[in-house]
């Protein structure tokens, strides 16, 4: 293949994946791999011989004499490049293979697409690399003619994107595969189809609303108007005879009180409309029975209900809901270490400067006698929610000041409320204890340096 063929391919490609909106844009510095894939078919029905279709165009006719003077006249000339074999209709063809080789696309799928758009070829191409598929022989014993139809293929690589294609023959070549996708692109078209659905959703609610109100005004309206009728009807019966005859057809059993006035809704309106008319238009008074006065004394004089035990003792405190500022109390790092530790710390220290200790019952000659307080270092970790893991803490900060080579200082676990503190203590000077701060928190250790 030359190379002005495979820069065309690579421009149909481009053309072919640029063509979707969604898909990411590329260039033909995108296209690698362009080459060949024969592709194992069986034919349901014979072809005619390849070599008589080749040979029949070149013969042009004539008698045996005039073919061999013609072949004579051609000397040395190359060989005429032999015709392909004739390429059944891709009803007749039959996919012979069943190895997935250009994934997601299914053998079935690409046997289908091949059977319309591959070609036969006279002898393998060698302008490219060639990928031969095997052919499958529970597939192969579907037709007994064996043909192999070659189709082109190219890679289309972004980054650490990968697909591969598939190329017919022809000047308009049509492409199997798919697309490298844009994904902000198709985020956008997400985000506007949601919009849509919900902006289509709101009118479809708005519309039912204002249909839903439309037909209750208009059913008010008619109970409106069946109450007018009713109360018209109801006004005739009284002013005619008080006994009307019944009526046969309509099946009227109760006098002059027509159907259309015992109907509940018609009913309903005729008590609405009496209820907004003024007090003169209504035809009967309202009265109320008088109470007996003997009955009010004795509403009047009934003892109060009993007092429960508990309200007897006084009025409940009020409560207030309303809230204040208040203050939080942690306690001091430096009250976990016990007094005895703590005095065991300052006694080691006497011991290694040469004072001589503080007896506790011995009375002091004077406050310029006693010895002056003197601070010692620990170093504490943030506070453990498990005693398991403070454990694991502790074997770790041991590990690391124990090259330190100070003998003295040890490390233990003491409790803070439900959480735990691991400590490394004691320190009788600052900068041993800085040195060992140090030590810790470029090991990725949380701690801090604590004076008692």
């Amino acid at each position: 293949m030359e190379p002005l063929r495979l820069q065309a391919v690579a421009a149909r490609v481009v053309a072919w994946h640029n063509q979707h909106p969604l898909a990411r844009p590329i260039t033909a510095a995108h296209v690698y791999s362009i080459g060949f894939v024969a592709l194992p078919f069986r034919s349901v029905s014979a072809a005619p011989d390849a070599r008589d279709a080749a040979e029949s165009p070149a013969d042009g006719g004539g008698s045996l004499r005039e073919r061999a003077m013609a072949r004579a006249r051609q000397g040395d000339a190359a060989p005429p490049t032999p015709a392909p074999p004739p390429q059944p209709a891709p009803a007749d063809l039959r996919g012979a293979f069943t190895e997935s080789f250009i994934p997601p696309l299914k053998p079935a799928q690409v046997a289908r697409w091949a059977a319309r758009h591959g070609r036969t070829l006279a002898e393998p191409p060698t302008q490219a690399p060639l990928r031969q598929v095997l052919e499958d022989a529970a597939a192969a014993a579907a037709a007994p003619h064996p043909l192999t139809l070659y189709v082109l293929t190219a890679a289309i690589e972004i980054g650490p994107r990968r697909t591969r294609v598939l190329l017919g023959g022809g000047n308009d070549p049509q492409i199997l595969g798919r697309r490298l996708w844009d994904w902000p692109r198709m985020g956008g078209l997400s985000v506007a189809a949601l919009l849509l659905v919900a902006g289509g959703a709101a009118g479809y609610h708005l519309f039912l609303g204002r249909a839903a109100r439309a037909d209750g005004a208009s059913a008010v309206a008619d109970a409106a108007s069946a109450a007018s009728a009713a109360t018209a009807a109801t006004s005739a019966s009284e002013a005619g005879p008080a006994d009307p005859p019944a009526s046969a057809a309509d099946g009227d059993h109760e006098g002059a009180r027509p159907i259309a006035a015992r109907h509940p809704a018609i009913e309903v309106a005729q008590v609405r409309a009496a209820a907004s008319e003024p007090e003169s238009a209504l035809p009967h008074e309202i009265s109320v029975p008088a109470v007996p006065d003997a009955v009010v004394e004795r509403a009047i004089t009934l003892p109060a209900p009993p007092v429960p035990a508990s309200a007897a003792a006084g009025p409940l405190p009020p409560v207030e809901m309303a809230p204040r500022p208040g203050r939080i109390a942690l306690p001091v790092l430096a009250q976990l270490i016990p007094e005895s530790a703590k005095a065991q710390a300052r006694a080691a220290r006497r011991a290694r400067e040469g004072v001589a200790p503080v007896e506790p019952g011995a009375p002091a000659s004077s406050p310029a006698a006693a010895p002056p307080h003197e601070p010692v270092w620990a170093i504490s970790t943030r506070p453990l929610r498990t005693r398991t893991e403070a454990e694991q803490v502790m074997a770790a900060m041991d590990g690391l000041l124990r090259p330190l080579g100070d003998p003295t200082v040890r490390t233990e676990i003491l409790p803070q409320g439900d959480d735990w503190r691991v400590v490394g203590w004691p320190y009788t000077d600052r900068h041993q204890a800085d040195r060992a701060l140090s030590v810790l928190v470029a090991r990725g250790m949380r701690v801090q340096v604590i004076g008692f």
